[in-house]
């Protein structure tokens, strides 16, 4: 399309890391309700960072989320 200038063409990367998670998770459960608690959710700290990098090679700042 002539109407899209290669310059307004931008590829995206969202990168994800994990910084930190809990050693270990410990639930009280009665006999009959182990079920209930498995895979129970961890507490991690993340951060994502966002690229952009145009078709002619010019680039946004990152953001950090």
């Amino acid at each position: 399309d002539p109407a899209i200038l290669v310059e307004n063409v931008y590829s995206i990367d969202e990168t994800r890391v994990i910084l930190s998670i809990l050693s270990s998770i410990k639930v009280l459960v009665g006999k009959y309700n182990k079920r209930d608690y498995k895979g129970a959710r961890v507490k991690r700290i993340s951060v994502t960072t966002i690229k952009c990098i145009s078709s002619d090679s010019r680039y946004l700042n990152p953001m950090i989320i």
